[in-house]
């Protein structure tokens, strides 16, 4: 029986997570097309650039002796393959324009601010004597070219390798939240690590009219089921959303609470009316439109966190939602959970000592009526012998008055 019970509660964990999965799906693709488009982009402008870009190098190094393909191959490495330059706006951007025609003016070297969109591009902020070396070269028109299109390739390389990143890390999040629970015990768990996991599920509703404040607190490893801990996350932020309609300011933290870790999800939305936060944790209590919620959401985000000796707790009022999570540290996890036993077991004799009486009570009034209803039968059986005896006697009666009336 405790084996059905547990399978039973597996399944329902499991299909919960299929349904918030449901929800996902549908951002989960756009967060997967997105960057397989750019790589697809990509590839093609890298392909088609390709080779004029190594019949142009071959012809440059072909033209230069051997001391210049040095400085160059040195200006390469340092622009077309340094980090990607810092987002400059209009206005520094002129700014910038200005100061670089300005040296290039006093150096004598006013005929290279015709490729200010390429000195620009390079990430070159002013005119050191290496690059003043590179701009007085003869070949320095397609020397900055060269140096451009490299530029554009390596970032084009570059932007498919955070495209493959992106697509990597989402795989791996939905195969870590899809598959079933393969741990009879607890295992050591990153907290902060499967929290992101499930964020980053939820990115793409995430990313438009929700402003995302994350807190993360350095926190121990702790003991217990990723999976289901995921579920918690799942539901929890879930509930946040669907709470502010998507538009609206969620605020994840996480932080070390003396014997505990505790993860606070906190939204903006409505709230919960008063008359309905004794309800929330019921089994199919949900006040969600038909086919929007099973109602089984809260209910198991609080067996779950059971299951890992924690307490689960929320704070209601309209503009202000906060849901928190404590989970036991390790060295304090065994206590916390024969604790919770105990605290369950003793819940569990109450309810069958009252079950008891009641069946007691039960069973004493089935008695007594049992003894009414023979009562009753007994009486029926003696009206029923004494009609009978009646009949009996009006037959006697009868056969002396007719023998009285034959003689």
């Amino acid at each position: 029986m405790k084996t059905e019970f547990s399978d039973i509660k597996s399944q329902l964990i499991q299909a919960e997570k299929m349904a918030s999965l449901g929800h996902l799906i549908a951002g989960i693709a756009h967060e997967i097309n997105t960057p397989i488009g750019a790589i697809k982009a990509t590839i093609e402008s890298v392909i088609e650039k390709h080779n004029d870009t190594f019949a142009l190098y071959d012809q440059l190094m072909d033209s230069l002796s051997k001391a210049d393909r040095i400085e160059v191959l040195d200006f390469f490495n340092r622009t077309c393959f340094a980090p990607s330059p810092p987002y400059l706006s209009t206005r520094e951007t002129r700014i910038l324009k200005k100061a670089l025609i300005k040296e290039l003016n006093a150096l004598g070297l006013s005929q290279m601010s015709n490729n200010m969109e390429y000195i620009i591009s390079l990430n070159i902020k002013s005119i050191t004597p290496d690059i003043q070396k590179i701009f007085s070269n003869p070949k320095s028109q397609l020397i900055l070219q060269l140096a451009y299109r490299i530029a554009i390739q390596n970032k084009g390389f570059e932007t498919i390798g955070t495209a493959i990143e992106k697509v990597t890390k989402i795989i791996y999040a939905l195969k870590s939240y899809s598959h079933l629970e393969e741990f009879e015990e607890m295992i050591e768990v990153d907290l902060i690590e499967n929290i992101q996991i499930i964020l980053t599920l939820y990115s793409n509703q995430l990313k438009y009219n929700i402003q995302l404040h994350e807190k993360f607190d350095k926190i121990p490893i702790i003991k217990g089921f990723p999976n289901d801990l995921g579920q918690v996350w799942t539901n929890l932020i879930h509930n946040a959303l669907q709470a502010m309609d998507f538009d609206g300011e969620l605020k994840i933290e996480v932080k070390d609470n003396l014997k505990y870790v505790q993860v606070d999800i906190t939204d903006n939305g409505n709230g919960i009316p008063l008359d309905l936060q004794d309800k929330i944790f019921e089994p199919f209590f949900t006040t969600k439109s038909a086919g929007e919620g099973t109602g089984l959401g809260l209910d198991i985000v609080q067996k779950i966190v059971n299951k890992h000796g924690g307490n689960v707790s929320f704070v209601s009022r309209p503009g202000f939602t906060c849901f928190s999570v404590q989970i036991p540290k390790m060295k304090y996890i065994d206590n916390e959970i024969k604790q919770k036993i105990l605290n369950n077991n003793a819940i569990k004799l109450k309810a069958e000592q009252e079950k008891k009486l009641m069946l007691d009570k039960v069973e004493k009034q089935l008695e007594a009526r049992e003894n009414i209803t023979k009562q009753m039968i007994q009486k029926f059986k003696s009206r029923e012998n004494l009609l009978i005896k009646r009949i009996e006697e009006k037959d006697n009666e009868i056969e002396q008055l007719k023998k009285r009336i034959n003689e």
